[in-house]
């Protein structure tokens, strides 16, 4: 059942009309390269995403982020009752504390693999920032950066996934490379504050093309803050008019 979830996420992404695709703009830093995608029909690109999503239900049912139950089809929530009951919120920095199920379905996404979970708690942020309006209107969304290590290892950037799925749900343009990890100084984990600010001075570079741009700076978890402190200094350093950070959960 996990592998037809997967491919539930991956048929609807790879047709090219996911909540990943269906309206973000990518802006890349070299035009050339990376022309921009046209903002396509979103009326006519919902309605098919709609019909496939109800006959994919057949025989792949929706399940919780966090331990593949089944839940009813066309459920709005994304966790079962037993997981729900884990859920902290995590006001006023995040939707969540990481911890219980939030914790799992991090974990599934960043290490397992399950790149079809990003959309969902993509959606998960993205609702809970507009409610709060800490969302500029024209801003672009940019990913901190995982290192070129570690995509290699993983296959993909989770943040860049999350990135794109929060974009899509806000109508806002998703800037994939307007950040980058271009020092890697080790886990984190385990270090305090100062060292983790200390070990992350300078690891980060911004595009140019953020230049008095306004930006919403997505990640999954934030401990200390010092990784968003360096991308964030990062992006101030390349121009960027204001910066506002959102996660998905933080530790307490």
């Amino acid at each position: 059942m996990q592998s037809a979830r997967k491919i539930r996420g991956s048929v609807i992404d790879r047709m090219g009309m996911s909540p990943l695709h269906d309206s973000a703009v990518f802006l890349a830093p070299t035009p050339a390269r990376f022309p921009l995608r046209p903002r396509p029909s979103l009326r006519r690109e919902r309605i098919l995403v709609q019909a496939l999503d109800a006959m994919l239900d057949t025989f792949a049912p929706r399940g919780c982020l966090a331990c593949d139950a089944d839940l009813a089809p066309r459920a709005q929530r994304r966790f079962c009752g037993a997981c729900t009951i884990s859920l902290e919120p995590g006001e006023p920095w995040a939707p969540y504390r990481y911890g219980g199920a939030m914790q799992e379905a991090v974990v599934r996404l960043k290490y397992r693999d399950r790149t079809d979970l990003a959309g969902p708690l993509g959606h998960l942020m993205a609702s809970w920032a507009r409610d709060r309006r800490v969302v500029d209107e024209g801003a672009v969304v940019v990913p901190v950066a995982s290192s070129a290590e570690r995509i290699r290892e993983r296959g993909y950037c989770h943040a860049t996934l999350l990135a794109q799925a929060v974009a899509a749900e806000l109508g806002l343009r998703v800037m994939p490379f307007g950040l980058v990890r271009v020092h890697q100084h080790g886990t984190q984990k385990g270090r305090t504050r100062e060292e983790r600010l200390g070990a992350l001075a300078g690891a980060y570079r911004a595009s140019a093309q953020v230049h008095q741009r306004r930006v919403l700076l997505v990640d999954d978890v934030v401990t200390t803050g010092a990784t968003l402190h360096a991308a964030t200094s990062a992006l101030r350093e390349a121009g960027a008019a204001r910066v506002q950070p959102i996660v998905l959960a933080w530790t307490a």
